[in-house]
Protein backbone atom coordinates (compact mmCIF):
# COMPACT_ATOMS: atom_id res chain seq x y z
CA UNK A 1 0.00 0.00 0.00
CA UNK A 2 1.39 3.39 -0.93
CA UNK A 3 0.64 6.74 0.59
CA UNK A 4 0.95 10.14 -0.96
CA UNK A 5 4.37 11.07 -2.29
CA UNK A 6 5.14 7.47 -3.32
CA UNK A 7 6.10 6.28 0.19
CA UNK A 8 5.18 2.87 1.51
CA UNK A 9 2.85 2.78 4.48
CA UNK A 10 4.35 1.37 7.68
CA UNK A 11 2.38 -1.00 9.85
CA UNK A 12 3.27 -1.85 13.42
CA UNK A 13 2.05 -4.56 15.75
CA UNK A 14 1.92 -4.34 19.53
CA UNK A 15 3.80 -6.86 21.65
CA UNK A 16 2.37 -8.75 24.61
CA UNK A 17 4.33 -6.56 27.02
CA UNK A 18 3.08 -3.50 25.12
CA UNK A 19 -0.51 -4.71 25.55
CA UNK A 20 0.06 -5.16 29.29
CA UNK A 21 1.54 -1.68 29.57
CA UNK A 22 -1.35 -0.21 27.58
CA UNK A 23 -3.84 -1.94 29.90
CA UNK A 24 -2.07 -0.57 33.00
CA UNK A 25 -1.91 2.94 31.59
CA UNK A 26 -5.56 2.78 30.52
CA UNK A 27 -6.60 1.75 34.05
CA UNK A 28 -4.50 4.57 35.52
CA UNK A 29 -6.02 7.09 33.12
CA UNK A 30 -9.57 5.95 33.88
CA UNK A 31 -8.93 6.19 37.63
CA UNK A 32 -7.27 9.63 37.42
CA UNK A 33 -9.86 11.09 35.03
CA UNK A 34 -12.66 9.73 37.25
CA UNK A 35 -11.20 11.48 40.30
CA UNK A 36 -10.78 14.72 38.36
CA UNK A 37 -14.39 14.46 37.16
CA UNK A 38 -15.67 13.99 40.71
CA UNK A 39 -13.63 16.95 41.95
CA UNK A 40 -14.98 19.16 39.17
CA UNK A 41 -18.57 18.08 39.89
CA UNK A 42 -18.13 18.85 43.59
CA UNK A 43 -16.58 22.24 42.78
CA UNK A 44 -19.52 23.00 40.47
CA UNK A 45 -22.03 22.15 43.19
CA UNK A 46 -20.39 24.58 45.63
CA UNK A 47 -20.45 27.53 43.23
Amino acid sequence: MKQRYNRKAKFYSITKSGLRQLARETEDWERISGVIGRVLRLAGQRS
